[in-house]
């Protein structure tokens, strides 16, 4: 469902709203506590590798009921209610993760985590690119949402390294991830009133559209459906090293894991500049080069990661700064992807970035489960080999997607 590019339909012109804090908790959860806290607690437990890519993975099988998700929302006009219940059980994962000892919990915590996050990030930017402003306060306000899910992953990434330096046991750890939940869960509830509301009334179709949404099918086989694989691969090969990040660099570089929390949140302040910059450039061009470049970026990271790992030796700062740019690339497509999605597909709003939450969530714990399993099997250093060849064919796949638009549409859907 393309955007509407006609006047704002909001009294401010305010970048910024307090409901905004369901972002940063998302940031401080998923972006700051999960890669360092999950994948090493499983491990220590278990002592498997191939177990924490399960573990991971599940958390992104969890979104794969976002489309369910963002239907119904779209449907019922829920859309505040999905978004509340989504911190709820971010809150209620973290509390499993503290008491998890055995498989079934951790599986319990994984699905609580992963339907969390995808609700969570479906239903924010549904709040911005489905309420019909006009494309330069779009961009700002997504600029500014992914903003604060930077700020959150620095809190959490400075959180995360702290406690663990201290000395807090995994399960006190995972309770203070599920309190800050519940704060941002709190917060949120007194503050998104207007954005539902806005959302309700200008920027979802009539209960008449929704019905004459097109079917799976016709959905998958547009160029929106292209897009989703595109999204689906990039996340595949995101998954991969991510799910496996501080073990990656232990066990290739011989970096602890408390210095890769704390590289987690120079992360964040470095997005924090170069996200505005993708901001401002959105808004003047349309998210369609955003989204390209972010996956040139992400090549070329990996790439080197390849390189540094069979040279062999080098310092700390290296393999960490290419992560970085990694995680850079990925910012770029959380800024461009929903406003893409948006132009690019003719279902509902909610729907809409369900589908795209769905897509990632297929890619990401398909990326878990091979990274864990190629861990084990092959070895650590392969892992950046697989995000390269994810990250590839998502670029080629995302190219045909947009110029398939454009040839049969105009540039200007897109842009």
């Amino acid at each position: 469902m393309t955007s509407s590019n006609s006047d704002q339909t909001s009294n401010s012109t305010s970048s910024f709203e307090w409901w905004y804090i369901a972002h940063f908790v998302f940031g401080v959860v998923y972006l700051g506590f999960v890669p360092i806290l999950v994948p090493t607690y499983v491990i220590e437990i278990s002592g498997s590798a191939a177990e924490a890519g399960v573990v991971m993975a599940i958390i992104g099988l969890g979104a794969l009921l976002a489309p369910v998700i963002g239907g119904f929302a779209d449907k019922y006009r829920a859309h505040r209610m999905a978004q509340l219940a989504g911190l709820l059980a971010l809150a209620l994962g973290g509390m499993a993760f503290a008491i998890a000892q055995e498989d079934l919990f951790f599986a319990i915590a994984a699905i609580l985590v992963g339907v969390g996050v995808a609700t969570v990030m479906m239903i924010n930017p549904t709040f911005i690119v489905g309420a019909g402003f006009a494309q330069e306060l779009e961009s700002r306000r997504l600029t500014r949402l992914n903003q604060t899910a930077i700020v959150g992953q620095l809190t959490g990434g400075l959180l995360v390294a702290g406690l663990t330096q201290v000395g807090l046991s995994f399960p006190a750890r995972f309770m203070v991830m599920a309190v800050i939940a519940l704060i941002g869960l709190v917060i949120t509830a007194i503050t998104n009133k207007e954005a539902a509301a806005r959302l309700a009334t200008v920027g979802e179709p009539s209960e008449e559209n929704v019905a004459a949404t097109p079917d799976l099918k016709t959905i998958l086989a547009s160029a929106f459906g292209l897009f989703l694989l595109a999204m689906m691969i990039n996340g595949l090969g995101q998954g991969a090293i991510e799910s496996q990040y501080p073990n990656y660099m232990q066990k290739v570089f011989s970096i602890s894991p408390a210095l890769s929390a704390s590289a987690l949140s120079v992360t964040a302040i470095f997005n924090l500049l170069l996200i505005g910059i993708a901001g401002s450039w959105m808004a003047r061009s349309g998210p369609t080069p955003v989204f390209l470049a972010s996956l040139i970026l992400r090549l070329a990271a990996a790439i080197v990661l390849i390189v540094l790992a069979i040279v062999g030796g080098v310092p700390a700062f290296l393999p960490l700064g290419m992560y970085v740019l990694l995680l850079v690339g990925i910012a770029w497509v959380d800024l461009a992807g929903p406003a893409l999605a948006g132009r690019l597909s003719v279902a509902t709003m909610g729907t809409t970035q369900g589908f795209l939450m769905g897509s990632l969530a297929i890619g990401t714990a398909l990326g878990s489960l091979t990274g864990g399993l190629a861990a084990e099997s092959i070895g650590f250093q392969s892992l950046p080999w697989i995000t390269a060849g994810g990250v590839a064919l998502a670029l080629l796949f995302g190219y045909m997607a947009i110029s398939r638009t454009r040839t049969s549409k105009s540039a200007e859907v897109l842009n």
